[in-house]
């Protein structure tokens, strides 16, 4: 008899890779277990009126995505994350361009009660301040799924209450009342740029005149909506632009990586990228895929 989890993965360098579990009766018992899981997923319109079935974290990673839960609207993009409970009628879908996101999908006894103990009790947008660690735990789960090692079960278990304990530590409801959507659909143009552009010099005086507002109102309106200067957002965005491109092509130079990512040098690419991740480029690459080759 099999009490291990069984995984249906998808992997496709176009579309992302994901995996869908089919849940045995051991892990229908654990506090906490995983359902599924995405990396590096190109997200294409989803339209749920009775909601999903479980609970679901969507982690925006590039790009920008417009969606709807509960009767409100509103964008998810940069350093931002998506809450789904249980049976929440939602729709998303990307606004312009590629929109790629990290998802996770959980349940277990009691998870609504943790959640509102730790300041999730309602679905929607969050805002995540370490989003690289949220997504270090949603790769960990991704390459969990490959594995029948012993103790494995266990493993997604913690990595899901390793998961929420992070989101209580880094992520904040965001706002959804009008100023704030009117915030976002402002900056949308800018976001647009930074998506199509990241990979050349983008001046701040361009992503204003993109917004329609002036340099200054702009920085402000910015740090408002996104917690973070113009610069540092267009270096985060670039810098999960080339994760995603260490991991898909592993033997593609780092130079080479730094330079389409739009990194002016190897060198401040590397100060970057560690300074938003804490590890250098090779030793990601190195963790990430060596990860998933091992189980």
């Amino acid at each position: 008899m099999n009490t291990g989890m069984v995984a249906e993965p998808y992997e496709n360098p176009n579309k992302g890779h994901f995996v869908i579990l089919t849940l045995t009766e051991i892990e229908k018992e654990l506090p906490f277990h995983l359902n599924g899981v995405g990396v590096d997923y190109v997200q294409e319109p989803v339209n749920r009126p009775y909601g999903y079935p479980g609970f679901q974290w969507l982690q925006n990673a590039s790009g920008q995505g417009l969606v709807r839960v509960g009767g409100q609207e509103f964008v998810l993009g940069g350093e931002t994350g998506l809450l789904l409970y249980p049976g929440t009628p939602h729709t998303y879908r990307g606004l312009e361009g590629e929109w790629v996101v990290n998802w996770i999908t959980f349940d277990g006894f009691h998870l609504a009660s943790f959640l509102g103990k730790i300041g999730m009790e309602e679905p929607g947008p969050y805002i995540c301040s370490a989003p690289e660690v949220i997504e270090r735990h949603i790769r960990r789960a991704h390459a969990l799924c490959s594995t029948e090692a012993p103790g494995h079960r266990l493993d997604a278990s913690v990595t899901v209450y390793s998961l929420l304990i992070d989101l209580f530590k880094y992520a904040r409801h965001a706002p959804t009342e009008d100023e704030g959507v009117r915030g976002s659909s402002r900056l949308s143009p800018a976001f647009a740029l930074i998506a199509e552009a990241y990979h050349r010099p983008i001046p701040i005086g361009e992503l204003a005149e993109a917004a329609g507002v002036s340099v200054q109102h702009f920085c402000r309106l910015f740090r408002r909506e996104t917690g973070v200067r113009p610069m540092e957002y267009i270096n985060r965005y670039r810098v999960r632009h080339a994760k995603r491109m260490l991991v898909l092509f592993p033997d593609m130079p780092i130079s080479r990586i730094a330079g389409d990512s739009g990194f002016e040098s190897e060198s401040y690419f590397s100060r970057v990228f560690r300074s938003v991740t804490g590890m250098s480029a090779g030793e990601y690459r190195a963790i990430t895929v060596g990860a998933e080759q091992e189980l």
